[in-house]
């Protein structure tokens, strides 16, 4: 019988816990931790004016959710709907990590940072479709 799954903020756990006629048959608590990856993104207006830098753990889900308007307040108030720039992590601690480290940079490093992975800027939304 499953009772319980809950998400940790970098590991997912599944607990089965036996029931009482499976705990007198000798079954015992089996615990299954699953890694849980992490994405730092990039977004921007189709001006370009405005670069929005946040970290999700499913990037496909959450890049179309600001485009439906539904992300973050403040990427729907900048209309904020192109990714840029994205990274891939094992574990969503570091691309937390990563995050803070980028939202601290000058807007001149996260342009750097687009262009030596997207020079054109244009949207790789179609590019991420098999990403999750």
């Amino acid at each position: 019988m499953i009772t319980s799954f809950r998400f940790g903020r970098d590991e997912q756990y599944l607990d089965v816990i036996p029931d009482a006629a499976e705990r007198s048959s000798g079954i015992s608590l089996i615990c299954i931790k699953m890694k849980k990856g992490g994405y730092i993104y990039i977004i921007s207006n189709k001006n370009r004016t405005v670069l929005y830098t946040s970290v999700t753990s499913n990037l496909q889900s959450r890049i179309d959710q600001h485009k439906q308007g539904i992300g973050s307040a403040f990427a729907k108030r900048y209309n904020c709907v192109d990714l840029l720039y994205f990274e891939v992590f094992e574990d969503i601690v570091s691309a937390i990590s990563r995050e803070k480290q980028i939202k601290k940079w000058k807007r001149e490093y996260k342009e750097n940072v687009i262009n030596s992975f997207n020079p054109s800027w244009r949207d790789l939304f179609e590019e991420i479709q098999d990403y999750n």
